[in-house]
């Protein structure tokens, strides 16, 4: 009682001595909870960057990126892409060809149709058979014939017969005696998006 009556003589030190330990209490749950917040807004920020960059597994992981292919198509025969030998086949997906343009944007050229076929091998230099024209029950697929001026996907068994890391390469047939020449565009054993399948 003495202690309140000699403190209550000044309203200032009356109000220090009173109210000091809740507002040092109060200051330290404030910093606590800035010091929270600032964790919550880091963490969240970086949960959204990742979202943001993410892109799905087999985008990431796969053989998506195109190279140029030119083949001749003078004759019926099968004649492989001399300009693209074989690529590394990482994922089941169905290889992508673009027939509208080549690599550095420039219009894809050649028979105004062709029929594109994927061989695969175990390894680069092994054996190719054909991939392409046939389903895994053996039953013959539709032919993929893609036309000038057209992106599309076309189903090919290069992993499910070989595995990962074996090798798709592209190779094409003249559709028609009509349709001669030398096709010239872009393409990908691995394929990302979607496109409608030529097959």
């Amino acid at each position: 009682m003495q202690l309140t009556q000699k403190l209550a003589t000044s309203n200032n030190i009356y109000i220090c001595a009173v109210n000091w330990p809740k507002i040092v209490h109060t200051k330290i749950a404030e910093e606590n909870i800035m010091k929270i917040k600032k964790i919550l807004v880091m963490m969240l920020t970086v949960v959204m960057l990742t979202s943001a960059l993410a892109v799905p597994a087999s985008a990431a992981s796969n053989n998506c990126k195109d190279v140029n292919f030119t083949i001749k198509l003078q004759d019926s025969n099968i004649h492989a892409s001399t300009e693209t030998y074989a690529r590394v086949k990482k994922d089941s997906s169905s290889s992508y060809i673009n027939y509208t343009t080549r690599i550095d944007k420039t219009a894809a050229s050649g028979p105004y149709q062709f029929e594109a076929i994927i061989y695969g091998s175990k390894t680069a230099y092994g054996t190719y058979v054909d991939c392409t024209s046939f389903k895994l029950n053996g039953e013959r697929r539709r032919k993929a014939i893609v036309t000038r001026g057209s992106r599309g996907l076309f189903y090919q068994t290069v992993y499910e017969n070989f595995g990962l890391d074996s090798y798709g390469q592209i190779w094409g047939r003249r559709f028609n005696s009509s349709n001669s020449g030398i096709a010239r565009g872009s393409w990908s054993v691995d394929s990302a998006g979607n496109y409608p399948h030529y097959n």
